[in-house]
């Protein structure tokens, strides 16, 4: 009895293994695109959270700001214009 050929050449297992990851990458591609409104509607429902949060909660920072000029005529330093109470800073409601 003779002995069935084998096939002699070594197997390459690189190739093998790039085979296999190209294949899993094209499933899981393909995967993704199946799946696209779920990206969509996840996204839609997280810019819509972010609006809402944003809108209707209230600001933490507030800004102050006071502003003196020198008047040629009054002759007054800056610390003279506070105590005499001629600077006067109007109040801005925001």
């Amino acid at each position: 009895m003779t002995q069935p050929e084998r096939n002699t050449k070594p197997l390459n297992t690189q190739a093998i293994v790039e085979q296999n990851n190209a294949r899993m990458r094209k499933e899981i591609f393909f995967l993704v695109i199946q799946h696209w409104y779920l990206y969509l509607v996840s996204l839609v429902i997280g810019f819509s959270i972010y609006w809402i949060i944003n809108r209707y909660s209230q600001d933490i920072h507030e800004t102050k700001c006071a502003l003196m000029i020198k008047d040629e005529k009054m002759r007054l330093s800056g610390g003279e214009l506070l105590v005499s109470d001629q600077l006067k800073v109007p109040k801005i409601n925001s």
